[in-house]
């Protein structure tokens, strides 16, 4: 529990490649997160084996979720079925906080910004982290000068902004930022003012919202782009807005095939995969004692 909120993380699950990196970020953050709920959007069995194994061996944190049976599950693209899971969220004292299975940084700080923010802010339908290498989020991060304007000169904050969205040599650049950032314990150099968006198409790789908010329509989806409707179609129907909590940083490891097939050939992955090592081994006396805790013993 976290200020009496039950917290359930929640992954779009498909790629072993980023998720063993995710889940050790879970593991860290499991005094926060109450159950991980793992929503099973692959055919790979790889995949599938490694989403079972974590599940197997943490049962008290990780679930598996499968795609409700009343919906048939869609091969390709799996992604129209990532809305159908909203179905399972809708517990009134329950915050849920979605990351793609590609997240593959959060920063210390973030859980402590996000909920806050989010317990504080009622008014806001969907509260989006900073999300680093995020069409949006690097023109606000431009703006605040994290990084030069003449480095791409972004235009806008469209949400598929050409400039960055798909460019694997913006990709390329923000994520050795971001990672020269942590080394130098200055991640707080890519923070920007919270963002108010009306009714705009925002890239949803991570956010978080209140269960009895989705409970108003018992999370039924009614499309199958659920981007589309939970950033423009519900928020105009019911005139709400949604905000991007600037200070809550993770970082997005590609977009679209023409990131990832070049992204992939560097070393960014691995040094990402290095930090989350590092900070869950750091933490190994905490997690002990969470156990023994669990377990009744003092």
């Amino acid at each position: 529990m976290y200020k009496n909120y039950r917290i359930c993380v929640w992954v779009p699950f498909g790629r072993k490649r980023s998720c063993d990196l995710l889940f050790k970020y879970f593991i860290k953050y499991s005094d926060i997160i109450d159950e991980v709920m793992l929503c099973e959007n692959t055919i790979i069995k790889e995949d599938l084996d490694f989403m079972h194994q974590t599940a197997n061996a943490m049962p008290n944190l990780f679930k598996i979720y499968k795609v409700p049976p009343e919906h048939q599950y869609i091969v390709s693209p799996c992604q129209h079925n990532t809305g159908k899971f909203f179905e399972y969220m809708t517990d009134s004292n329950t915050i849920y906080v979605r990351f793609d299975d590609d997240i593959i940084y959060i920063d210390d700080d973030y859980f402590k910004n996000i909920l806050d923010f989010r317990i504080e802010h009622p008014e806001y339908f969907i509260v989006f982290g900073n999300i680093v290498n995020n069409a949006y989020c690097a023109y606000q991060q431009q703006e605040n000068g994290t990084f030069p304007r003449d480095v791409f000169n972004i235009p806008s904050g469209y949400c598929m902004e050409m400039s960055t969205w798909g460019n694997p040599v913006f990709a390329m650049y923000i994520h050795r930022l971001l990672l020269d950032r942590i080394k130098n314990n200055a991640v707080d150099q890519f923070y920007f003012p919270n963002k108010e968006l009306v009714a705009e198409r925002f890239s949803v790789s991570n956010f978080c919202f209140f269960g009895r908010d989705f409970a108003k329509f018992n999370g039924k989806i009614p499309m199958l782009d659920e981007e589309i409707f939970i950033t423009e179609v519900y928020p105009a129907q019911h005139q709400v807005k949604n905000i991007v909590c600037g200070n809550a940083v993770v970082s997005h490891f590609t977009f679209s095939p023409y990131q990832k097939t070049v992204v992939l050939q560097t070393d960014i992955l691995e040094q990402y995969r290095k930090i989350a090592e590092k900070k869950l081994s750091e933490d190994y006396y905490k997690l002990l004692m969470l156990e023994q805790n669990e377990n009744g013993r003092p």
